[in-house]
């Protein structure tokens, strides 16, 4: 069985320094601008967190266009107006870089099974090859810095309720992640978290900025409203916008200095139906994902690991828009598969990391080769992916009369 998994991996690695070959030729033009409709990198960190964090100095409660989170990120961003600009992208880039340690880390550790040097090349491979970890990097963005702790905490065990609750404090939905803690009845852990995120969330930012300061803030991320009906138009890739670009209107966002230009002509990408059904289809398919996922960790009790590879995907695949860097989990996911799934599992996860790697391969030939993949939706298809191959893995270990822990360590107390 390790020698299978090996051979699934080693597809992988090829595949993967394959298509950073061709990235090579030209790996500043390609990731600034070819990836994605901003020229610049960090965008969001540069267009729109420094100038909210100078604004909170200059203007307080004034909300920046493009500013759609909670209070609590600002609270941590702040201090950054005390430094120059190009001091406070370094310090984020570092910051980042240290999440991305972590996540490297933890993929090591899901591919510990097949060796200790596979596990480090590939762990290594499934990052380079992820376009949502060049997603998070090319817009600076914080999807690092809410998935790595809670996906830490999640696979082993302990502090899951501070790591949700920071979480959730920063950006709302990854208190969804809890999921797999809803399923096994942790209500003390469950609540724990609850009180973490309103304390974080909510009592923190009033006592640091101020009740009259705060209070725009709150109401920020209600601006996410509106994106629900441009997100598919703009790269969403969660089960809703990908959905609605396969069957209702598949025009995509190009390329710099064309911001609003629309890739294609109207019209679906496969064939048309009613709006009205594809919504009722997405809402139908959401439910599925997460009620399936909740009745398999609640049936199965599957390992921790495998817990992760199936609630991150099943509840970031729920959330509208989904931006393609809110799948910066998708590597450990695809490592656990490759690693610790049976055959069906780990030609999953190698399935989910190729499609990851398509649009590197993708940007390097063709100058539109991100948006055509991002249009049909790469991402969704490679988080499904993951998703059925952990349901796979799952089923099989408790047929196999190996299920996780029924109390890992660090439950008795509610951190």
């Amino acid at each position: 069985m390790r020698d299978a998994r090996r051979r699934w991996l080693a597809l992988v690695i090829a595949g993967v320094f394959a298509a950073l070959a061709l990235v090579a030729r030209d790996p500043a033009g390609i990731f600034l601008g070819r990836l994605d409709h901003c020229p610049d990198p960090a965008c969001d960190f540069t267009r729109v967190f420094l100038p909210q964090v100078d604004a909170l100095a200059t203007r307080p409660g004034v909300v920046v266009p493009g500013w759609v989170y909670p209070p609590a990120l600002l609270v941590l961003l702040r201090g950054l107006a005390f430094v120059p600009a190009p001091a406070a992208l370094a310090a984020w880039l570092a910051v980042e870089g240290v999440l991305l340690a972590g996540l490297f880390a933890l993929t090591a550790r899901a591919l510990a099974p097949v060796g200790r040097g596979w596990a480090r090349v590939g762990a290594a491979a499934l990052l380079l090859g992820s376009l949502p970890v060049w997603h998070q990097l090319k817009w600076g963005q914080v999807s690092l810095l809410v998935v790595v702790p809670v996906l830490a905490a999640l696979t082993a065990g302990r502090g899951l309720a501070l790591a949700a609750g920071f979480a959730g404090a920063v950006k709302v939905y990854p208190l969804g992640y809890l999921l797999g803690e809803l399923a096994r009845g942790r209500w003390r852990r469950l609540g724990a978290a609850a009180a973490w995120s309103l304390g974080l969330g909510g009592l923190l930012p009033l006592l640091a900025l101020g009740p009259a300061a705060a209070r725009p803030f709150f109401l920020a991320p209600t601006a996410w409203g509106h994106m629900r009906t441009v997100s598919p138009a703009l790269g969403g890739q969660g089960l809703r916008p990908a959905l609605l670009r396969w069957f209702v209107d598949g025009r995509h966002v190009t390329g710099p200095g064309e911001h609003l230009a629309r890739l294609a002509e109207p019209g679906a990408l496969l064939f048309a139906l009613p709006p009205g059904a594809v919504a009722a289809a997405a809402w139908l398919g959401i439910a599925t994902l997460l009620g399936t996922t909740l009745l398999a960790v609640r049936r199965w009790r599957p390992a921790p690991d495998l817990v992760a590879a199936l609630v991150l995907p099943a509840v970031t695949l729920a959330v509208d828009p989904a931006w393609h860097h809110y799948f910066v989990f998708l590597p450990h996911a695809q490592a656990t598969l490759l690693a610790r799934g049976g055959r069906r599992a780990a030609v999953l996860g190698a399935a989910s990391a190729g499609l990851g790697v398509l649009p590197l391969a993708a940007m390097a030939l063709h100058p539109d080769g991100y948006y055509l993949c991002s249009r049909w939706g790469v991402t969704t298809a490679s988080a499904l992916l993951a998703w059925v191959g952990a349901l796979l893995a799952a089923r099989e270990a408790a047929g196999r009369g190996e299920p996780g822990p029924s109390r890992p360590a660090g439950d008795q107390g509610a951190m």
